[in-house]
């Protein structure tokens, strides 16, 4: 199963229309989005990738909450104050958009997958059995469930 993982797009359209066509073609399966789209219409956009469950959270740059949650949720997909905490395909998932405790939080080995944003600078590590991944701005992140593999796309040609 694959994820596509994205943060801090910051209402810009070129690079998020870039990633829905990534995102077709890659096939993803959800999107998980580390806050910080800004506008309701940028989060509309992902609603092009059909095939994919969007699951975000709100960034500090996210100033129309409301309307960007009625977008997202128009489309099946939802957004929440941070953290989120779920599963997806059998993987335990914590995603916040500030990068406090994310040390604590990788080190307790409760979660398979830590995504962050904020800091606009990728980052990728595996902590044990725990990947933490923060795509930085302008780019993506592709990881495949199943062996935790990872790739970044970046979505400037």
């Amino acid at each position: 199963m694959k994820v596509a993982i994205i943060s801090d797009t910051h209402n810009n359209h070129k690079q998020v229309q870039r990633a829905v066509e990534i995102f077709i073609a890659e096939a993803v399966e959800y999107i998980l989005h580390a806050g910080d789209i800004s506008t309701p219409d940028t989060a509309g956009m992902f609603s092009q990738v059909a095939e994919a469950k969007f699951i975000g959270v709100f960034g500090n740059c996210d100033r129309d909450k409301k309307y960007i949650q009625q977008n997202v949720e128009m489309s099946g997909g939802s957004i929440c104050s941070e953290p989120f905490m779920g599963e997806i395909g059998r993987k335990r998932v914590f995603m916040t958009h500030k990068p406090a405790y994310l040390d604590y939080i990788a080190d307790n080995k409760m979660y398979d997958l830590v995504v962050y944003g904020h800091t606009h600078k990728q980052f990728i590590r595996n902590v044990d059995n725990t990947l933490v991944v923060n795509p930085g701005r302008g780019q993506v992140v592709i990881v495949e469930l199943e062996d935790m593999s990872t790739r970044v796309i970046s979505l400037t040609k």
